[in-house]
């Protein structure tokens, strides 16, 4: 066996076929138009109810975001987990004639108004991304949910096709990440962003974990890499943050560590905001509200500089919550 580069490893199928523990686990990708009027994104899932493996699905999403026509789409299809196929060495999943593997992917969703199919390949320059800070993290049962961010900065080429639109891809900024567990976070938001008006990506997220009955407060881990170097603020103090508000359409912290610190808002537009169901293997539905087009705005704060301000109109924000009641029109 061929010993892989540690993107690739960290790319590996976690899910267990046959076991009845519950597994949602997913691969996604997303890459913008750099003059943010455009985006895409593209997710590879694989679910097993909790005890019942026999039931277990395998999934491709799409959508494809587009504010210069307003003509959003987005498309789904499932089929059962024994049709697709998988392999870690190398990594390679086909799922219904979509396939992923290192540095391509491809497929069609014919399902919905339009049928939405891509072409498209992006590089693999950059260098792994694991948001958790601790390496206990990845092997404990809490947090429920795993990430890592193998291509945290890539840029795609290729084509994206909506019905009868033909999208040409030409050094899209983007990236492909991978998350698994036996549950989706209970309340989150999530944001990543390589158009920064400067090379590097920001990625940053806060969630709620429930443990039985109680619910922690907002957990939150943040990394900004510019000028080379990676700023990470991921230690405890930083996890437990303050200054972190999520509402429907935004999401604004503040996280420091020693002397430097970071604030950052990113919000979307509701024309500009997809609403997503998401199964989990026990338990109840995860709503997740989608955009790749949100607004971010950076402030960094380092010891002898001054403060650095990072605007983007290409960001990606998800927000997950289980209340129906969030308002945000459901399309898949």
């Amino acid at each position: 066996m061929t010993m892989r580069p540690p993107e690739e490893r960290a790319n590996r199928l976690r899910l267990q076929p046959g076991s009845p523990r519950g597994h949602a686990e997913s691969y996604f990708l997303k890459a913008n138009d750099p003059d943010g009027s455009r985006a895409f994104w593209l997710k590879f899932t694989f679910m097993s109810p909790a005890g019942k493996p026999e039931q277990a699905l395998a999934e491709v999403w799409a959508i494809v975001f587009d504010r210069k026509t307003g003509r959003n789409r987005a498309a789904k299809e499932s089929f059962p987990f024994a049709a697709a196929t998988t392999s870690s060495d190398p990594f390679r999943i086909e799922v219904g004639g979509s396939m992923l593997e290192t540095g391509k992917t491809r497929g069609a969703i014919t399902t919905g108004a339009e049928p939405i199919s891509w072409d498209l390949g992006f590089t693999t320059r950059s260098q792994l991304h694991r948001p958790l800070p601790f390496d206990w993290m990845y092997r404990a049962k809490v947090p429920r949910q795993k990430l890592v961010t193998p291509y945290p900065d890539e840029r795609f080429a290729g084509v994206v096709e909506v019905g009868d639109r033909a999208i040409e891809v030409a050094g899209w900024p983007g990236m492909q990440g991978h998350n698994w567990g036996s549950e989706h976070t209970f309340a989150y938001a999530w944001c990543h962003c390589n158009v920064l008006g400067t090379e590097g990506f920001f990625e940053g997220f806060s969630g709620k974990v429930k443990l039985g009955p109680v619910k922690t407060p907002w957990l939150t881990l943040a990394t900004l890499a510019i000028d080379g170097r990676r700023i990470h603020f991921d230690g405890p103090s930083q996890m437990l943050s303050r200054k972190v508000d999520v509402g429907r359409y935004f999401w604004r912290f503040a996280v420091r560590r020693g002397a430097t610190s970071l604030e950052g808002e990113a919000v979307a537009e509701r024309d500009d905001m997809m609403g997503l169901t998401y199964e989990n293997p026990g338990g109840p539905l995860t709503y997740c509200l989608n955009s790749k087009l949100a607004r971010l705005s950076l402030e960094l704060h380092e010891p002898g500089s001054p403060a650095r301000r990072f605007e983007s109109d290409a960001a990606a924000l998800e927000l997950g919550t289980r209340d129906p009641s969030h308002g945000v029109r459901m399309v898949l």
